[in-house]
């Protein structure tokens, strides 16, 4: 379960976090961060903690939801001063972490030990524990690549995540030099992705836009189990509603803003992931602009947990219909450690 581990000495504890490359999580005040702080290590100042979990590692190694038998809490390490350091355990431990190791910032013998083997470092470089999702990581060099053969040296990326939360993915691709607009109802989520963009000095090419993505209309029979793919292919032929349309031109004028006046075509990448609203698909499409690409995955049947309801999972090979037409770059139906079945698709929009 977890808890605390007592090692035999600071030393041996962070030596031994040192060489497994387990997190360590400097819960210290930014300003004690920035003048002293072990190398590799992550700063979340303990006030701030609970807003900020999203920037923590999965709760589980294998990304799995909860810990138990087959899937232990993820092991971290902890820098805190003395007197926070039983409530900070308590939390992140009922939180889903396994705190393993947690430094006093109070003794010296521990500071002198971090000097003493180089491990001394100064300013705000933080490591990154999360991770963006890996079948976005995994293709985004080659969708660049495709990319720069389309258009003028210089010439600025944008991409939309769709139902961003908190914006990870939105982060990850704002630092590889994308103008970003992340899209989500929710405005705590929002807030805290614009915390993120600042923190990592990725505020001028990152923009968040609080935005209902389910206008009201519906398709027939969309909480039904099935959608047959005769149905997609009338309704990704129809002209959009009045409610789609106008979504559209709101999340189109957002892209048009991240590229300062160039003349806009539409997003080079819409990202989805883990949101399905079907009457959104159309939407989605219209999007891209020719030779963007799409990178979405979902959840899908047999259902195993949550989500249940069918109209918030997709049907075997459902998104293939959605971007009928449009050149697949990967697709494939696998399932998360936990046993959820999930969808993923990398499709390119044809010129």
């Amino acid at each position: 379960h977890a808890g605390i581990y007592a090692m035999p000495s600071p030393v041996d504890a962070l030596h031994a976090c040192c060489s497994s490359g387990i997190g360590l999580v400097d819960l210290r005040p930014i300003d004690e961060y920035m003048a002293k702080h072990v190398q590799g290590s992550t700063s979340i100042p303990w006030p701030d903690y609970p807003s900020r979990t999203q920037e923590m590692p999965p709760r589980t190694p294998q990304q799995a939801q909860g810990g138990d038998d087959q899937h232990p809490p993820n092991p971290i390490a902890i820098i805190v001063e003395s007197n926070t350091l039983p409530s900070a355990v308590d939390y992140i431990t009922n939180g889903g972490y396994s705190v393993i190791y947690s430094f006093n910032s109070d003794d010296t013998s521990f500071w002198d030990y971090v000097q003493e083997h180089g491990l001394l470092a100064t300013g705000q470089s933080s490591r990154r524990l999360w991770q963006p999702c890996p079948f976005l990581a995994s293709h985004v060099a080659h969708i660049e690549e495709e990319l720069a053969k389309l258009r003028p040296p210089g010439q600025g990326k944008t991409t939309i995540d769709i139902g961003c939360g908190s914006g990870r993915d939105c982060v990850f691709l704002a630092a590889r030099g994308w103008g970003v607009v992340g899209v989500d109802r929710d405005k705590v989520l929002l807030h805290k992705l614009g915390l993120a963009a600042q923190r990592e000095d990725l505020s001028s090419l990152l923009r968040t836009l609080e935005c209902d993505l389910e206008p009201e209309v519906q398709l027939e029979g969309e909480d039904a189990p099935s959608l047959v793919e005769g149905d997609i292919a009338q309704i990704i032929s129809q002209d959009l509603p009045a409610s789609s349309l106008a979504l559209l031109d709101q999340l189109m004028e957002q892209g048009a803003v991240v590229t300062q006046g160039e003349a806009y075509e539409g997003y080079d990448l819409v990202n989805v992931a883990r949101y399905l609203h079907r009457p959104l698909m159309s939407v989605l499409r219209r999007l891209v602009r020719p030779g963007g690409f799409v990178v979405y995955h979902t959840f899908m049947t047999p259902t195993q947990g949550k989500p249940r309801r069918p109209r918030f999972l997709l049907n075997p090979g459902e998104l293939l219909r959605w971007f009928a037409g449009w050149h697949v770059i990967a697709y494939k139906e696998d399932r998360l450690e936990d046993g959820r079945p999930v969808q993923y698709l990398c499709a390119q929009n044809p010129m």
